[in-house]
C-alpha cells in the first residue's frame, strides 16, 4: 500500500534526523548518505529479490517451488500472483 510505505518513509527519515541531530528538513539524499542506510522502498524490494533468488534455486520438489511456479503461470495469464505484483512494483519504481 502507497499509504503505509509513505508513512515507513517519513518514519524513517524522522529517525535518521534524530539519530544524526540535524534539522527535519535535512535533504533525504544526504541523511541516507551519511549513514549508509537504503530507503525503505528499496530496501523492501532488494530483500523480496533476494528471497526470488532462493527460491529459484530450490530443488523442483519443495514446496516453495510449486508455489513459485504456480505464482509465475498466473501472471504470464495476466492474473494476481506474488511474481505480478512484484514485477508491477519494480515497474512503479
Amino acid at each position: 500500500n502507497a499509504t503505509l510505505l509513505a508513512q515507513l518513509e517519513r518514519i524513517q527519515k524522522l529517525f535518521i534526523c534524530r539519530l544524526l541531530g540535524v534539522a527535519n528538513c535535512s535533504p533525504v539524499v544526504l541523511l541516507f548518505l551519511e549513514t549508509g542506510m537504503w530507503p525503505v522502498k528499496y530496501r523492501r524490494i532488494t530483500s523480496t529479490l533476494r528471497y526470488l533468488q532462493y527460491a529459484l534455486i530450490l530443488v523442483n520438489d519443495h514446496f516453495l517451488s510449486y508455489n513459485m511456479a504456480d505464482s509465475f503461470t498466473l501472471a504470464t495469464a495476466r492474473r494476481a500472483s506474488w511474481v505480478a505484483y512484484l514485477a508491477r512494483t519494480i515497474q512503479n519504481l
